[in-house]
């Protein structure tokens, strides 16, 4: 396993408080082939309760009308908790 440090920049944006942080990025290698070491984050859907009616239903009208919130809250993990 090869570990790799890399200096993130954000691009130029009205948020500049992330600009320099740094992470640390984990590889396998694989032949000749680096390849990113991923997990997903189940701690906390593990313990979120199964979707109702209600709740499929609050994510059907979301998708259609209102796809960039929708698209929004998926991305930053925050949809499953408001559902």
């Amino acid at each position: 396993m090869a570990t790799v440090r890399q200096d993130w920049k954000e691009p130029k944006s009205h948020n500049e408080t992330k600009r320099g942080m740094t992470m640390e990025l984990t590889y396998t290698k694989v032949g000749d082939y680096l390849i990113l070491n991923l997990t997903a984050d189940t701690d906390e859907d593990a313990s979120l309760p199964p979707m109702g009616k209600y709740g499929r239903l609050r994510e059907r009208f979301l998708k259609e009308h209102h796809h960039g919130t929708d698209t929004s809250m998926l991305l930053t993990g925050r949809l499953e908790p408001h559902l």
